[in-house]
C-alpha cells in the first residue's frame, strides 16, 4: 500500500509530512503540482518558490521522502488567451478567470494530478492537511483519505509552531493567511498590494494583459480591472493619510456605488493612468493625485449621502 502526500508546502501540508516523520507513519512521496503563468515563470510568489525548491524539498529529501513535482500542460496564459466558442462571449479572449471557483485550478492544477492518481496502485492513501479544529472539513474526508492532524490532535495553531520551529513555514504567511498563485482573481487587497510593492516585474505583465484587446471581460476580480489596482497602490503610495481610506470606504459601497465611483476616477485620471501604465513613463505627480482623490470623494459623498 502506497502513503502521499499531496502539498502545497504551506504549513498543514508540511506538518503532517512532519508528523508521519515523527510518528513513524509511512510516507512513500510528496506529490506537488506546480500551476505556471508561462512556461517559464512560476505561478507561485517568487519567495514561495524559493521556499519549496531551496529549504522545504531538500529537508524532506534529506530524511528518505522524494517530491514529485507534476507541471499541466496549459499555463496561466494558455487559459487567458483561449478563444471562446459559444455564449455571449464567442471569438473573445476567455482573459482573466471569473473569481470564486477557480478555471486555473482547473484547467492547470487538476488535470497532471488526476493523470497521476490513475497510476497509483489501488489502496493508495492520501494524508491531507487538514486540523484537528477543522471538523467541517474533517466530516468531508473519503475513506482513502487520513488526516494526520486529526489523528495527533495538531490545531492549526500548531501546525504554524511546528513549521516555525523546523524552520519550515513559508515566508508567504508575512502577508498572507493562504497560499495561492501570485494571479489569483480571489487574492486579497494585503496579498496584491504587496505583489505590487516586491514584484514590480509580475505586476507590470498583469498590466499588459489588461491592455490586450478583445477581451470578454476586463475585471481581474469582482471590483476592479488591473489599471484601478496599480491606480489604487500609486494613490496609497502619494496619498498615503487618506486616499486609502477613500478606497477602503468604496470597497464597502452597494456594487452601484462602488461603479459609478470607478467610473469618476476613470473619467479623471485616465489620461494619466494610460502614461504611467507601462513602463518608462514618470509617476502622476501630487497636484494630480490630490484630485483624482477629490473626485473619489465627491463620488462617495454621493452615494453615501
Amino acid at each position: 500500500m502506497k502513503h502521499i502526500i499531496c502539498s502545497s508546502f504551506g504549513k498543514d501540508s508540511n506538518a503532517t509530512a512532519l508528523l508521519a516523520l515523527q510518528h513513524g507513519e509511512p510516507l512513500d512521496e510528496i506529490i506537488y503540482t506546480e500551476v505556471m503563468f508561462s512556461k517559464e515563470i512560476s505561478g507561485e510568489l517568487p519567495e514561495h518558490a524559493r521556499f519549496i525548491y531551496e529549504t522545504a524539498i531538500p529537508y524532506f529529501e534529506k530524511r528518505g521522502i522524494p517530491t514529485r513535482v507534476l507541471h499541466a500542460e496549459k499555463t496561466y496564459l494558455d487559459c487567458f488567451y483561449h478563444v471562446v466558442s459559444r455564449g455571449n462571449a464567442q471569438g473573445k479572449l476567455a482573459a482573466f478567470p471569473l473569481a470564486g471557483r477557480c478555471a486555473i485550478q482547473r484547467d492547470c492544477k487538476v488535470p497532471p494530478l488526476e493523470a497521476y492518481k490513475r497510476g497509483l496502485p489501488p489502496g493508495t492513501v492520501s494524508y491531507l492537511g487538514i486540523a484537528a479544529d477543522e471538523p467541517i472539513r474533517l466530516e468531508r474526508l473519503k475513506p482513502d483519505q487520513v488526516s494526520l492532524m486529526a489523528k495527533y490532535g495538531v490545531t492549526e495553531q500548531d501546525a504554524f509552531a511546528m513549521c516555525r520551529q523546523e524552520g519550515l513555514l513559508s515566508p508567504l504567511y508575512e502577508y498572507s493567511h493562504r497560499g495561492g498563485c501570485w494571479f489569483c482573481p480571489n487574492a486579497s487587497m494585503t496579498e496584491l498590494r504587496h505583489l505590487y510593492h516586491a514584484h514590480p516585474d509580475l505586476w507590470q505583465l498583469m498590466l499588459e494583459l489588461q491592455e490586450t484587446p478583445n477581451k470578454a471581460t476586463e475585471r481581474f476580480n469582482r471590483n476592479f480591472t488591473f489599471a484601478e489596482l496599480d491606480l489604487r497602490f500609486r494613490l496609497e503610495g502619494e496619498q498615503a493619510c487618506w486616499t486609502g481610506h477613500l478606497w477602503d470606504i468604496a470597497d464597502g459601497c452597494q456594487y452601484a456605488a462602488s461603479a459609478a465611483v470607478r467610473a469618476a476616477i476613470n473619467s479623471i485620471t485616465e489620461p494619466a493612468v494610460a502614461g504611467s501604465r507601462f513602463g518608462g513613463a514618470e509617476r502622476q505627480n501630487t497636484a494630480l493625485c490630490q484630485a483624482t482623490a477629490q473626485g473619489i470623494f465627491g463620488g462617495l459623498c454621493h452615494y453615501q449621502g
